[in-house]
């Protein structure tokens, strides 16, 4: 984890982080689970890496700890998806 990952961590709630941590293990089961469909070949390779993408993507981005703490915000129901529109700038 880099210096910036670390000063952002920082800066969230406990229930922000809380949420982001959940976030991220529910994502490493998910991820877990296609791995394991695949071995058994219930699903085909690339039906499970583009699974994987989209568990991947849907996690949020460490980068910018104002806009990570919108979207936990908005996720978490504390804010509307039109206020975190207008916080990252889309609106």
């Amino acid at each position: 984890m880099t210096k910036r990952e670390k000063e952002t961590l920082k800066k969230l709630s406990k229930k922000q982080l809380i949420y982001l941590i959940e976030n991220f293990r529910n994502s490493q089961c998910l991820i877990g689970e296609v791995c394991v469909d695949e071995s058994k070949q219930h699903i085909d390779s690339k039906s499970a890496v583009n699974k994987i993408r989209d568990y991947i993507y849907n996690m949020p981005s460490l980068y910018d700890v104002t806009n990570l703490k919108a979207y936990i915000d908005m996720k978490m129901k504390k804010i509307s998806i039109t206020k975190y529109r207008s916080i990252i700038g889309l609106d």
